[in-house]
């Protein structure tokens, strides 16, 4: 078995995978040339990972941005440092004698074979490193025979000396031969305006290290090709050209391409080498990964649990072999269901070896992973429950290419066209008023896959009276095919005359909008939430605390405001009716057993707050409900003011002269609280009702009587499975992770009890809390 060293290296690689479907199919574009100032060939992996980023030591480097450089320069023996080896000196000049040595240490890791450089005789120095890149062509020696071993390095001597090293390396995983670039690979032109005076090879040799990232300039358009090279600069330039070659750190590494999604997988590139860097060709892989590297092995460090993780942990004959150069062909790690971490491990050793995390040498990297773009999803930033904005208001449109989770995904320069018309809707003026104005323009997501539109409009007339209202319709399209529908769009515009109340309006699937108005603040929306949505059955009394919320027609809150609260149930340890007893709805009379709301005063924010205590010893679901009273008319009953306008109920059709005062009920949809009977040592089965995955908790609503909900906790360790029962039916199916069921789980929540009945949760639950339970989702729609 090779001498393995532990490397234990991290990866960040953002999974940004090819967009799918008709949805966001891209066209074919033609490939357009780079910018003169982009790097086109950088190498994709790198030389300086695993035990290469160890610290070496060298007490002044501090924040150098060569500080890595000259850690993994230490690691492969290229430099050993200076003064007692404790210091790097970067910003000492290089000499020709140290560049040379410099080289002939990188040339073995980079398949270099220095073993027949002959002697070349050199008149003013006998040093091994300096015969050996002479007779390599790497560096040249002086017409004269003489090297010139003090002579300093510039820049462009760099360049030429750099290329040259590169031309007789091994190409490398994610590496590029400096030799294609002569194939026009390259763009053939440089972005610094101050090489005009250097060699022909100088020139050729700076644009080739150019394109391959192996150096930029010391400004965007200089490249300063007489300085003098530093140690730092030097440390940097050799480390970013050994990425280019077969070189890599001792023992196996893993390296993850950011470009190499498959969609289900992604690109590695792994090597295995001896203590002298040198490749294990036939050397056997095995490849493993997980999500929880924390749960996925026992105390021993041995595998233990098969749906936490991919791969046998075993050496066995299927595991990818490395060819001749030390590294593995074709090698790819599944992505997770779920977007999430992957932590990938890759290990060699004989055939039947078993991995042991506590003992076995390997390399480690994680690959956050995102799943696919999917859709676009369309949101703005008006208030809440907001049926309107006032004059002068900005609202503000952010596209989001998002995945079928409904997560960003960073897709950069997705086109789409956002046409906006913006309508004078304003109706019962003389003259009337129908003014439309159209825009149209092509936006591109940008680097986080976002585009971002905002509109503002003033009052047409600046006469309040009038009661104006100007709509905005945006309609977004795909470049290219107007008849696409953007799935995802969850801000609709609304069409139709709605003026002050939450009228019924039309909306479109496909479009975003907004209306703006000046009309009087009136109360429109009612909202009830509360702290918790579920407790366990007791005999002691729990609090609950409910919050209704009363907003108007802008999103603005109305306070100062009377708001019933009431419940279904009676409260067995206090007695009181239906469990918040208090008061009439409207607040008339004080409560009764037929009537018990309790009203509350809304606050600055429109909150009424409610707390009430309960002790519920049998399982059942409790219904809360809230309601305000609006009072509609004028102040005038008898509807006579001359300068006033009176509405009917719907706060929108004026009231015929001399009809009273009337009011209005605006109820907020009612939420169930669920009081569930903890289940062990019994098969439960039902609608899942509530997924607490903060908890590890899930309340049920039994088959047998889904009037007396069930709650059970899951734990890691626990066996997950997913089953499908119908065709369509998306994502993992079979024994799962524990994240992938809570994935499932959360889509199944509801919080009434009959919406996910085709959908259900089965639990198998032992009597200890230290068993082993089951869980099974089945999808059935």
């Amino acid at each position: 078995m090779p001498l393995i060293a532990r490397q234990r290296s991290r990866l960040a690689v953002l999974a940004v995978l090819a967009l799918v479907g008709s949805l966001l199919a891209v066209s074919a574009v033609p490939a357009v040339a780079a910018a003169d100032d982009t790097a086109d060939e950088k190498a994709t992996y790198s030389a300086c990972v695993g035990a290469a980023t160890e610290d070496a030591g060298f007490t002044d480097m501090g924040n150098s941005f060569a500080a890595d450089a000259a850690n993994c320069l230490a690691h492969y023996g290229i430099s050993v440092g200076t003064g007692d080896g404790d210091t790097f000196s970067p910003d000492r000049a290089v000499t020709r004698l140290q560049m040379a040595r410099f080289l002939a240490r990188a040339a073995g890791p980079a398949g270099i074979d220095t073993m027949m450089a002959a002697d070349q005789n050199l008149t003013d120095t006998d040093d091994e490193s300096a015969n050996t890149v002479a007779a390599l062509g790497i560096m040249k020696a002086r017409s004269d025979g003489s090297f010139d071993p003090s002579g300093l390095v510039s820049r462009s001597d760099m360049a030429v000396h750099l290329a040259a090293f590169l031309s007789k390396a091994i190409t490398g995983p994610g590496g590029v031969d400096i030799d294609d670039l002569k194939n026009g690979r390259a763009s053939g032109k440089s972005p610094f305006t101050d090489i005009s005076e250097v060699s022909v090879s100088a020139h050729k040799a700076i644009r080739d290290i150019f394109e391959l990232g192996v150096t930029g300039g010391t400004t965007a358009t200089t490249f300063s090709p007489n300085n003098p090279v530093t140690r730092a600069q030097m440390a940097a330039f050799i480390t970013r050209a050994l990425a280019h070659t077969n070189a890599r750190p001792a023992g196996v590494t893993v390296q993850a391409d950011a470009n190499g999604d498959t969609g289900t997988g992604h690109d590695l590139a792994i090597s295995v080498r001896d203590a002298d860097h040198q490749p294990e060709p036939d050397a056997l892989v095995d490849i493993i990964s997980t999500t929880k590297p924390d749960e996925a092995f026992n105390d021993e460090g041995a595998c233990v649990t098969k749906n936490l993780m991919s791969g046998d942990c075993t050496i066995t004959t299927s595991d990818d072999a490395t060819d001749p150069d030390g590294n593995t062909d074709g090698s790819s790690v599944t992505l997770p269901d779920a977007a999430g971490t992957l932590t990938v491990m890759a290990w060699t050793g004989e055939v039947g070896d078993k991995f042991d995390r506590d003992s076995t040498d390997f390399a480690s990297i994680e690959i956050d992973a995102a799943l696919p773009p999917a859709s676009i999803k369309g949101t703005d930033d008006t208030k809440k429950n907001s049926n309107f904005l006032k004059f002068g208001d900005t609202v503000t449109y952010t596209l989001q290419v998002v995945n079928s989770d409904g997560d960003p995904v960073a897709e950069k320069g997705l086109e789409v066209t956002i046409r906006a018309v913006i309508t004078d809707t304003t109706t019962g003026v003389t003259p009337a008023r129908a003014a439309s104005t159209t825009s149209e323009a092509v936006h591109k997501t940008d680097a986080s896959g976002r585009i971002e539109v905002s509109y503002t409009q003033s009052d047409p007339d600046g006469n309040k009276d009038n009661q104006d209202t100007v709509t905005l319709t945006l309609t977004v399209t795909r470049t290219g095919d107007p008849t696409l529908n953007l799935a995802g769009i969850n801000k609709q515009v609304v069409v139709g005359s709605c003026r002050d109340k939450d009228d019924t309006c039309t909306e479109t699937d496909d479009a975003m909008g907004a209306v703006w108005s000046d009309g009087d603040a009136v109360a429109t929306t009612l909202t009830l939430s509360q702290r918790v949505s579920y407790h366990e059955t007791n005999d002691d009394g729990v609090s609950n605390t409910l919050m209704a919320t009363l907003v108007d027609q802008y999103g603005d809150p109305v306070r100062s405001q009377k708001v019933a609260v009431w419940s279904d149930m009676e409260n067995p340890a206090t007695g009181a009716s239906l469990g918040l007893g208090g008061g009439t709805r409207d607040g008339s009379t004080p409560g009764s057993a037929t009537d018990p709301a309790d009203r509350r005063t809304t606050s600055r924010k429109g909150v009424a707050t409610k707390t009430y205590t309960r002790s519920a010893t049998d399982a059942d679901v409790e219904s809360l409900d809230a309601q305000y009273i609006r009072i509609v008319g004028c102040d005038d009953a008898a509807n006579t003011g001359a300068d006033e306008t009176c509405f009917e109920e719907d706060g929108t059709t004026p009231q015929a002269a001399g009809t009273a005062n009337g009011d209005v009920p605006i109820d907020a949809a009612a939420v169930n609280h669920y009081w569930a009977e903890r289940v062990k040592g019994a098969t439960l089965t039902g609608d899942v009702l509530v997924a607490d995955k903060d908890n590890n908790t899930i309340v049920v609503a039994d088959t047998n009587d889904a009037s007396e909900p069930k709650v059970v906790t899951y734990k890691a360790g626990d066996q997950f499975t997913i089953t499908a029962n119908a065709a369509g039916i998306e994502g993992p199916t079979g024994a799962v992770t524990m994240e992938a069921f809570e994935k499932a789980l959360n889509n199944l929540a509801d919080s009434t009890l009959d919406v996910k009945a085709a959908d259900t949760v089965t639990a198998v639950m032992g009597d200890d809390e230290d068993d082993i339970n089951s869980f099974t989702i089945n999808l059935n729609s």
